[in-house]
C-alpha cells in the first residue's frame, strides 16, 4: 500500500512539463502584451507638461481662446479647445523634434458638488472668485492621427 518508483517518476514528470508549460504561456502573455502595448513614457509626459502649464497660468481670463503655440497663452482661457502641434513644454516652448505629435486640450467648468457633469458655464470666462466650482482639464495625446491617451486632472480656479 504504498506508490512504486515508476509512478512517483510519472507523476513527477508530469507535474515538471505542467509547471514549464504554464511558465512558458505566463511569459509568451508579458511579452506579446509588452509588444502590443504603448508603454512610451512620451504620452505621459507630454500631457503632464499641459497638466504644469496649467497650474502656473493666471486664471483670469485674459480673452483669448484656441492657443496653438506657446506665445499666446496668457491666461488658463487660452487652453479652452487649444491644439498644439508640435508639442509645448510647461514653459511654452515647443518639442520641435516631436512635429508628429499634438496635444488637444479641453477645459471645463463644475460644479463641487456634482462632478460628475460640467456645468454648462463657459471656462473662457473663469470662474467667479468664491463660487464652488472648479477646472477639468482633459489633454489628449495623439502621434499623427492616432489617439495615444487622453489624461485629465482637476485645477483650481
Amino acid at each position: 500500500s504504498g506508490f512504486t518508483v515508476l509512478e512517483v517518476l510519472i507523476t513527477a514528470t508530469i507535474l515538471g512539463i505542467a509547471v514549464i508549460s504554464s511558465t512558458w504561456s505566463a511569459s509568451a502573455t508579458v511579452q506579446s502584451k509588452s509588444v502590443m502595448s504603448d508603454d512610451s513614457p512620451l504620452a505621459p509626459m507630454l500631457a503632464r507638461e499641459i497638466h504644469e502649464l496649467a497650474r502656473a497660468l493666471p486664471k483670469e481670463p485674459a480673452g483669448t481662446t484656441g492657443a496653438t503655440n506657446g506665445s499666446t497663452l496668457d491666461g488658463i482661457d487660452a487652453l479652452v479647445n487649444a491644439s498644439f502641434s508640435p508639442p509645448i513644454r510647461a514653459d511654452g516652448t515647443e518639442h520641435s523634434t516631436l512635429s508628429d505629435w499634438t496635444q488637444q486640450i479641453d477645459l471645463d467648468v463644475y460644479d463641487l458638488d456634482d462632478l460628475a457633469t460640467p456645468s454648462g458655464d463657459d471656462p473662457a470666462l473663469g470662474i467667479p472668485e468664491g463660487a464652488a466650482q472648479i477646472y477639468r482639464l482633459s489633454v489628449t495625446i495623439l502621434e499623427g492621427n492616432e489617439t495615444v491617451d487622453t489624461y485629465q486632472w482637476w485645477v483650481a480656479p
